[in-house]
């Protein structure tokens, strides 16, 4: 068995690799649909990927929403989730 194997699956018989990238960049996690897209693929068991999130904190982002994937997954727990303050646009 090689080291590639589990990142095969079998879709209609076909056998394709998954896409396991080394970070996803998230941004506007801090917001309702970021935050719950950050928990949602950290619940996830075949995630192994960081998370990085960029929000630029106006009315909609509260670092609250992320309270707990911070003390789990942040620099106090597993070091796969980061934050930055920061506007894309500019």
């Amino acid at each position: 068995m090689s080291e590639n194997d589990n990142l095969k699956s079998t879709t209609q018989g076909i056998e394709t690799e998954r896409f396991c990238p080394r970070s996803v960049m998230v941004t506007g996690g801090a917001g309702f649909i970021g935050s719950n897209y950050i928990r949602y693929i950290f619940n996830r068991k075949d995630f192994v990927s960081n998370v990085i999130n960029v929000d630029r904190l106006t009315y909609a982002g509260n670092l609250e929403n992320l309270a707990e994937i911070d003390k789990k997954y942040g620099n106090q727990g597993e070091k796969r989730y980061s934050f930055y303050e920061a506007d894309i646009t500019d």
